[in-house]
C-alpha cells in the first residue's frame, strides 16, 4: 500500500512540476496577498489584519489547493491515466489518499506562512486555528477532488472550479452581506468553521457540539461521494 501511494505521490509531484501555468496559479494568491498587505499593512488595525488573514486563507485554500486538484484530475481523465492506474492494481483508497496527502501538507504550510507574512499573532487561539485550518482545508480539498473525479475535461474543470470558488467566497463573506438565510446556510456548511473562527477565534468546540457534528458530517459525506466517484471513473 505504501509503495503504491508513494509512486502515486511521485507521479502527482512530477505532473505538477511540469505544469508551469498551474504552478503560477498556485503561488499567485500568496503574491497578491503580500502585495496588498504591503500597500495597506501600516494602516490595518489588528482586527483588520485578522479579517485579512481569513480572506487570504480562503483564497489560498481554493486557488492554491482546490483548483489545481480539479485541473490535474481532469487532465488525467483526458489522458485515461486514472482508469489505467485503477485497472492496474491501484486500490480506490490508495488513489484517494494519494490525492489528499500533498494538499494537506500544503494546507499546513500555508497555515504557518500566512499569519507570519501578515504579522498576525495566533498563539492565543492556536488550537482553534489549526482545527479550523484542517476542517476547512480538508473539506475544500474533498470538494474539489470530487469535482475533478466527475469532470471529463480541463475546460470543464476551469469553469466549474471558478463557480465553486465564487460560491465558497460568498459563503465566507456571508456574515458581512446581511442575508439571514445565506448566513445560516454558510454557518452549517463546510466553510462554517471559518465563519465561526472569524467571529469568535476563541470559541469552544465543546459548546458548539451541533456545529462540530455538522462539519464532521460534511467531511464523511464528501469522502463517501469521492469513493463513489472513483468507482465510477474506474468503469469509464
Amino acid at each position: 500500500m505504501l509503495r503504491h501511494i508513494g509512486a502515486l505521490l511521485y507521479m502527482k509531484f512530477k505532473t505538477l512540476s511540469k505544469n508551469k501555468s498551474l504552478l503560477l496559479q498556485m503561488i499567485s494568491p500568496l503574491i497578491l496577498m503580500v502585495f496588498n498587505y504591503q500597500l495597506a499593512g501600516d494602516d490595518l488595525s489588528s482586527n483588520d489584519k485578522f479579517t485579512f488573514l481569513i480572506l487570504s486563507l480562503t483564497f489560498c485554500l481554493v486557488m492554491s489547493i482546490g483548483f489545481p486538484i480539479t485541473i490535474i484530475l481532469a487532465e488525467e481523465h483526458e489522458k485515461k491515466i486514472t482508469q489505467t492506474l485503477l485497472l492496474s492494481g491501484i486500490k480506490n483508497s490508495e488513489y484517494l489518499i494519494s490525492n489528499i496527502i500533498l494538499p494537506i501538507i500544503s494546507i499546513l504550510c500555508l497555515g504557518l506562512i500566512i499569519p507570519t507574512i501578515l504579522s498576525v499573532n495566533i498563539t492565543n487561539y492556536m488550537l482553534n486555528y489549526i482545527l479550523t485550518l484542517v476542517i476547512s482545508g480538508l473539506s475544500i480539498t474533498l470538494l474539489y477532488l470530487l469535482a475533478g473525479l466527475l469532470l471529463k475535461t480541463q475546460l470543464q474543470a476551469q469553469v466549474i472550479g471558478s463557480i465553486m470558488m465564487t460560491a465558497i467566497v460568498i459563503l465566507v463573506l456571508s456574515p458581512t452581506i446581511g442575508n439571514n438565510i445565506l448566513d445560516e446556510l454558510a454557518y452549517f456548511s463546510f466553510v462554517g468553521v471559518i465563519n465561526k473562527f472569524h467571529s469568535d477565534p476563541t470559541f469552544s468546540f465543546q459548546e458548539n457540539f451541533l456545529l462540530y457534528i455538522s462539519w464532521g458530517t460534511w467531511i464523511f459525506f464528501l469522502i463517501f461521494l469521492n469513493k463513489m466517484a472513483v468507482s465510477h471513473r474506474k468503469k469509464t
